[in-house]
């Protein structure tokens, strides 16, 4: 579960909780997210990685996106640069093989629209026009069948 909370149940959890979908319990994962809230999650085998506009997760720094270790319940590495000068929101979050897709719907100094990252953070080249504003905001993305399809408020991309 992501969103604006400080306690699920009862037991305290901020802004981040995982649940049981067979029984609804909550499971222990408690790791704090602070300067914002996820909005976005995706897994990746036993790597769940969390989009939103936080700047921490668990105490660590992870600006936008986190990966969380879902067997061991810890924040994994993800650089924290690379972003510009604003804590971006990870909207919407999509994986095709081994790239990791980030709707970013507002500028930033380095991004706008969709950014591309390896499954370690490094940031990619994305297909011609992704990285150019397209008006307003991409503000979902899907991955299925070898593509990546994006929704939002915009009117063109890739330049047309």
């Amino acid at each position: 579960l992501g969103g604006s909370f400080d306690s699920v149940g009862g037991a305290p959890r901020r802004n981040l909780a995982a649940v049981s979908l067979s029984t609804g319990v909550l499971l222990p994962l408690n790791l704090p997210v602070e300067g914002g809230y996820p909005r976005s999650f995706v897994m990746n085998g036993a790597t769940l990685f969390v989009g939103g506009d936080f700047s921490q997760v668990g105490g660590q720094r992870r600006v936008g996106i986190a990966p969380i270790d879902t067997t061991t319940g810890t924040v994994g590495p993800w650089p924290t640069e690379g972003f510009g000068e604003s804590v971006p929101a990870a909207a919407a979050l999509a994986i095709r093989g081994n790239r990791l897709y980030a709707a970013i719907p507002v500028d930033t100094s380095v991004i706008r629209g969709v950014a591309t990252f390896d499954l370690a953070g490094r940031r990619l080249p994305v297909a011609a026009g992704l990285d150019r504003p397209f008006g307003l905001s991409v503000t979902s993305l899907l991955s299925t069948g070898g593509t990546v399809f994006m929704g939002g408020r915009f009117y063109r991309s890739e330049g047309e």
